[in-house]
């Protein structure tokens, strides 16, 4: 079978753990003998000529990958770090992006693939959905987020300290782009969720209504499930903390360090390290500023993050927004180390609580959770994991 994969970003370009999770189901495909090329955009609008992306693509590890030029005010690779007017009118000529749409419909009727999984569309064009139905191409689309229905994607907890944008996501505003998202995507064969909680999400805004729904984990290497999971530490040794993600505050590093900092070293001993960039980078500087017990290293290859979550006791997801199933939880899993997270969105479907006292793991359990945003229940539950 021919199946094309899409997705806004693809290796060596990345903003998170979808291009991760892309990354992993190419691989899968071709390790079942299908035949896999990528359809992704550029990190920047230079380019010579755009027509030789879609007569030759790059080849990245044996996959034919085509990058699109931007056709918009910038990449989308850039997105996050935009002002907001920008942001907002990008969105709008995104959504009904048809001569982007006209390129990957060139592409697919060259490669007429048997099947077109979808995944994250922004800077590609949402028409594109309709252009799979009328080629007639079976479709699968994978759900990642929330950001068919808040323009910003985000979802913030709101008695948390974070703020969302309440221009972006006003009202007004979102009612409608999501009754025109609703359109655009319309139903295709399948779509996948890694959680029960986004796929509930969008079937209860009418999303998808003839779609095949499926809930399914992310795909690991291994089986996380059947993983011995143990806190390697004994009363009085120094806790080893490790943060992996985007430097943003609606990922909750800013409340994460915050609340740390408040902890004397008589209550925990403690060390954390921070992997990661984003917009709130400097503002991490200046909190650690002095303080030994905090170290942040800003982008780590996937090659060579492995021995940080080894190293690790605790991975800590302090997510202060509604998330689906972060990466980082997963990855985590598979490296032994248990996860420390928010009580929010997906996230409590891949976490199997474990007792905080004795700061052992029973088996089965794969880590705890604590109140999204709740500075005061993070630091009871870190406290008494190591009692």
């Amino acid at each position: 079978m021919k199946i094309a994969i899409i997705n806004s970003l693809y290796k060596p370009d990345s903003r998170g753990g979808t291009e991760t999770i892309v990354a992993q189901q190419v691989h899968d495909y071709r390790e079942q003998d299908h035949e896999v090329f990528v359809v992704t955009t550029k990190k920047s609008k230079k380019r010579r000529n755009q027509k030789n992306a879609e007569i030759k693509p790059d080849i990245v590890d044996g996959v034919r990958v085509y990058r699109l030029k931007p056709r918009n005010l910038f990449s989308f690779y850039n997105y996050g770090s935009k002002f907001l007017l920008w942001r907002l009118l990008w969105l709008g000529i995104d959504m009904f992006n048809l001569p982007q749409a006209r390129v990957v419909k060139n592409i697919l009727l060259k490669e007429n693939p048997d099947r077109v999984h979808t995944h994250n569309l922004r800077g590609i064009s949402y028409l594109l959905c309709r252009i799979i139905k009328r080629l007639k191409i079976q479709h699968y689309h994978t759900l990642h987020d929330i950001q068919l229905v808040y323009p910003s994607g985000l979802l913030v907890k709101k008695s948390s300290k974070y703020r969302e944008d309440k221009f972006y996501n006003n009202f007004f505003l979102r009612t409608w782009y999501e009754k025109i998202n609703k359109k655009l995507f319309n139903s295709p064969d399948k779509v996948i969720s890694p959680s029960r909680w986004l796929m509930d999400f969008y079937a209860s805004r009418g999303f998808f209504k003839k779609s095949k729904k499926i809930v399914r984990p992310p795909v690991l290497p291994i089986n996380y499930k059947y993983l011995d999971l143990k806190l390697n530490i004994s009363r009085g040794d120094t806790l080893k903390l490790l943060y992996v993600g985007q430097i943003e505050e609606h990922k909750g590093i800013v409340f994460l360090v915050q609340a740390l900092k408040r902890l004397k070293i008589e209550d925990l001993r403690f060390k954390i390290e921070i992997i990661g960039t984003g917009v709130a980078e400097d503002k991490i500087i200046k909190l650690i500023d002095g303080d030994e017990r905090f170290k942040i290293y800003g982008h780590v290859p996937q090659t060579e993050i492995g021995k940080y979550y080894k190293d690790a006791d605790i991975t800590v997801v302090p997510s202060l927004t509604y998330e689906n199933a972060p990466t980082v939880i997963f990855e985590s899993f598979v490296f032994g180390t248990p996860v420390l997270a928010s009580n929010i969105g997906g996230i409590p479907e891949f976490i199997e609580v474990g007792k905080t006292d004795p700061p052992r793991l029973a088996p089965g359990k794969t880590g705890w959770l604590f109140d999204a945003g709740d500075e005061g229940d993070f630091i009871e539950k870190i406290l008494n994991i190591v009692r």
